[in-house]
């Protein structure tokens, strides 16, 4: 009973995230009634405003990624899908593309090298 274990774990980080968004959203209303208007997720720290922000830097490095490609497009005459990890503007997913495939790498030359050994 005085141990926790994983699932008890889950169930207090879920809480505390819960807790926090509801401090954030307290706040995100009285500032709305004070400004008596919208106040957007992203105007206040909390999960829901960095969920904000990263789905709009999501959007907005995959907007640049296409504007490249169109570029592109006109100078070449032909339309090329731009892979995330290989655009010269990189948002989240080439990022995080970049880091799988270095991942991957890694874990392949840790392999041959045991196979190897």
């Amino acid at each position: 009973p005085g141990v926790r274990g994983p699932l008890g774990d889950a169930e207090a980080r879920t809480l505390s995230v819960l807790e926090e968004i509801a401090r954030s959203e307290k706040i995100r209303g009285s500032m709305g009634r004070q400004r008596k208007s919208l106040v957007r997720p992203i105007d206040v720290a909390g999960p829901l405003g960095e969920a904000e922000m990263a789905v709009s830097n999501l959007i907005r490095g995959e907007q640049m990624r296409y504007a490249e490609a169109r570029r592109q497009q006109e100078e070449t005459g032909s339309y090329q899908v731009i892979r995330p990890k290989d655009s010269k503007y990189l948002g989240p997913l080439g990022n995080a593309e970049a880091a799988a495939n270095e991942t991957y790498e890694r874990i392949k030359k840790a392999e041959m090298r045991r196979l190897l050994s």
